[in-house]
């Protein structure tokens, strides 16, 4: 196992492997991660937000990522340029709307997660799902369909694991 050193500067995470590997979480949409853990070849930062929102994090690293990994997920994809991993979605869609009223009366549930890794500049560029949610049934509210859920189920945090 290779010597590590952790620095906070600035409210950032740095994480050096001495002579070798450095993974630095340069930027995020929601929180600074909570909690890093470090084994070799993987590092995973906890993420917490909104529960079914989705999430962005660039880590700079010199190192190129093999694989992605949500604990919520599984694998996280990825993508061949930065251009298709910013067209993705995730969370609820309206996938019908009511001509008469213009309300919603159907959900789709998008789960477009993916990475991309950019070998000139060494960002790994992550879109990831905090606290998925499986709704149980729905609810008519007038014309629309609203998912049910149980909230004692849904996290509101996501692990994020990059292979290096």
């Amino acid at each position: 196992m290779k010597k590590r050193n952790f620095y906070l500067l600035l409210g950032i995470i740095v994480i050096v492997f001495t002579g070798t590997i450095i993974a630095i979480a340069a930027y995020t949409s929601l929180t600074i991660p909570s909690h890093v853990t470090i084994v070799p070849y993987n590092v995973s930062y906890v993420f917490t937000g909104p529960v079914d929102s989705s999430g962005w994090v660039i880590i700079y690293t010199n190192a190129t990522p093999t694989a992605v990994y949500s604990n919520e997920t599984g694998a996280i994809p990825q993508y061949a340029s930065l251009y298709s991993l910013n067209a993705t979605t995730i969370g609820f869609k309206c996938a019908n709307v009511n001509i008469t009223t213009g309300a919603c009366i159907s959900w789709v549930d998008l789960n477009q997660e993916g990475w991309f890794y950019n070998t000139t500049a060494n960002l790994l560029y992550i879109h990831y799902r905090v606290g998925y949610i499986t709704p149980l049934d729905y609810n008519v509210v007038g014309d629309s369909l609203l998912p049910i859920i149980a909230n004692d189920s849904v996290n509101n945090y996501v692990t994020i694991t990059v292979t290096l």
